[in-house]
């Protein structure tokens, strides 16, 4: 809490670069596709290669968060692409009408 009212009340480097600002430019579909990739990585059953909890656990949740991020950004890709063309579509049928 004390974190983020510090991001937000100040103009700060630490809280205010480009990795913060990309993680915040794909946050939405991370937490939407946070638990489709947490169970992909689960039936990968890396508790059974990994004896230590919290090693298992740090290497889950970096598989998750990059596995998150990428299925993000090739969504942002795909709804660009998908936008850019229905737009062009969009256009050339109105043209033809007039």
């Amino acid at each position: 809490m004390s974190l983020m009212m510090y991001a937000i009340s100040f103009e700060s480097k630490v809280l205010n670069n480009k990795i913060t600002k990309y993680i915040s430019n794909v946050s939405m579909e991370v937490y939407l596709c946070h638990m489709v990739m947490f169970r992909i990585v689960e039936k990968i059953h890396i508790g059974r290669y990994i004896s230590n909890d919290y090693i298992c656990y740090t290497i889950t949740f970096i598989l998750v968060f990059t596995l998150s991020i990428i299925f993000a950004r090739v969504f942002q890709i795909a709804y660009a692409k998908i936008s850019e063309k229905y737009k062009t579509s969009k256009n050339k049928s109105i043209r033809e009408q007039m």
